[in-house]
């Protein structure tokens, strides 16, 4: 079952996760939904899909287009949505540029560093798709039709 949240208050959604401030005030929050419970949605009203799982980006996908969601804006939330430290919109120069210009190893020499550091240089070098696909939490920002 996914738990559904009536509106996002901007004091209140600030506070508790800093991704909601990107959302519209009136939204409602559905975490990992089904395309029948987007579907239930009046016509016009906005909607903020939200999944932490494994795929969860073609998860919300599928279950927007089933639904019959127009999708508006695409977030990726890193490392989720519970604990979030970078939101970035799932767009190609968006990925690239967390790559990019912000993923970083951490200074000083610790056991870490040569798998992180093997870990962002594989990133850099995949297709950007692959981010959103094997990490992150995910929210799409839609409206019902």
């Amino acid at each position: 079952m996914s738990r559904t949240t009536p509106a996002l208050r901007p004091q209140a959604a600030a506070v508790s996760a800093p991704w909601r401030a990107l959302c519209p005030p009136s939204a409602r929050l559905l975490r990992d939904p089904t395309a029948d419970q987007v579907r239930r949605a009046p016509a016009g009203e906005r909607l903020v899909l939200v999944s932490d799982r494994p795929l969860g980006r073609s998860r919300l996908r599928r279950a927007a287009r089933r639904g019959g969601l127009v999708t508006e804006r695409e977030l990726l939330v890193l490392p989720g949505t519970r604990r979030t430290l970078v939101t970035i919109d799932e767009h190609p120069t968006a990925v690239r540029l967390l790559w990019e210009n912000v993923a970083a190893v951490p200074p000083g020499l610790t056991w870490a560093s040569l798998p992180v550091s093997l870990a962002v240089r594989l990133a850099r070098r995949l297709p950007w798709q692959w981010t959103g696909s094997v990490l992150g939490g995910h929210v799409l920002i839609g409206r019902g039709s």
